[in-house]
C-alpha cells in the first residue's frame, strides 16, 4: 500500500521535529516550543492586518 501525500508530509514533519529536539533537555524543549509558538502568533497577527 502506498502512503498518501498528506501522510508522507506529516511523517516528514514529525521526523524533522524529532531530529531538532532529540538532544534537548526538558527545559530547552519547552523553551523551543514557546519560541516557535510566539513566532507563529506574530505571523498570524501580521497576516490579519
Amino acid at each position: 500500500m502506498t502512503e498518501s501525500k498528506a501522510m508522507k508530509e506529516i511523517h516528514e514533519i514529525r521526523e524533522r521535529n524529532y531530529e531538532e529536539t532529540k538532544n534537548m533537555s526538558r527545559e530547552e524543549y519547552i523553551k523551543s516550543i514557546k519560541e516557535r509558538a510566539s513566532h507563529s502568533k506574530l505571523k498570524v497577527m501580521s497576516a490579519k492586518k
